[in-house]
């Protein structure tokens, strides 16, 4: 009987070829993006962009859930050497020969076939929550990088809304399902087979200094509704200015998070460029009783 993580990846591994007869059409509309989908490709490069201070030309990359290619396809054109990976080969093989990307592997996340430190930096945009099990990828993304992890994902609304989680508290008290009436996606799946899996700074944090890890760094960002009823981007940039705004106040969360975990302490010059562009930066405590 195979075990419930082993269905998830066997799911994932054949959505793309039940989907698309064609792979080569749907790899191509998405590296042409920016000129053929600009609000699609401005959505994505919210994202992308906040790997800018990392992605300096000839540093090594790994994409980890990279479907289409489309991450490595960015790191690429920034002069960086990439390595597209996902569970399927199906676009990624598309997007290799189309000329979009120039090397992929196919890898489960929780199993990465490169040897320890292979790259500079591994890189896992909204992938995260397809992984039934999200710390065993997390590991091994940690394992296979000498610098960083760059994790981007949206964010547990229930770590960053503190009146939920005393509503969720008063509630419990008379029954622990009554929050599910109010907080909807609370446990939500996706057609592909996977658990939503969001995530939360505290989390990430608790991971890394476990491990002995030097240094993280956060920033929220917003993007993901503007998605929804949007058909340019003059509306979508307004749309995620406001959001900004709101979420500078603390009136509503931010949507995303982009997390930078460190397993080598970057240098001062790095850490003022992150710190520039919004992120804060933890330098973690170093443990006193295995540090003798």
């Amino acid at each position: 009987m195979e075990t419930l993580e082993k269905n998830s990846y066997k799911a994932h591994q054949e959505h793309y070829q039940n989907v698309y007869a064609d792979p080569d059409p749907v790899v191509a509309r998405i590296h042409n993006w920016k000129s053929d989908d600009p609000l699609s490709y401005y959505l994505h490069e919210s994202s992308w962009k906040l790997t800018n201070e990392l992605a300096i030309p000839f540093t090594t990359w790994l994409t980890v859930g990279d479907g289409y290619g489309a991450d490595a396809g960015y790191l690429l054109n920034r002069g960086c050497t990439v390595t597209a990976s996902d569970i399927s080969a199906t676009m990624l093989e598309a997007a290799c020969r189309n000329g979009f990307i120039k090397d992929y592997a196919v890898e489960n996340v929780e199993k990465i076939s490169f040897a320890d430190s292979s790259y500079n930096y591994v890189y896992c945009k909204e992938s995260y929550h397809h992984f039934p099990r999200p710390f065993a990828a997390f590991y091994e993304m940690i394992r296979v990088c000498n610098k960083a992890v760059v994790i981007q994902e949206p964010i547990d609304i229930l770590q960053t809304m503190p009146i939920l989680l005393f509503i969720k508290n008063m509630l419990d008290r008379f029954n622990p399902n009554l929050i599910s009436k109010l907080w909807k996606n609370r446990y939500s799946f996706e057609t592909v087979g996977n658990f939503v899996y969001k995530v939360s700074e505290r989390e990430f944090e608790k991971a890394a200094i476990a491990i002995g890890l030097p240094a993280i760094a956060f920033k929220g960002y917003n993007h993901a509704k503007t998605k929804k009823g949007m058909t340019d981007i003059s509306s979508a940039k307004n749309t995620v200015a406001w959001r900004n705004i709101l979420s500078r106040l603390g009136i509503i969360p931010y949507e995303q998070l982009s997390a930078i975990i460190f397993k080598s302490m970057p240098d001062n010059g790095l850490i003022q460029r992150l710190q520039a562009e919004g992120y804060k930066f933890i330098k973690f405590p170093v443990n006193p009783y295995l540090s003798k």
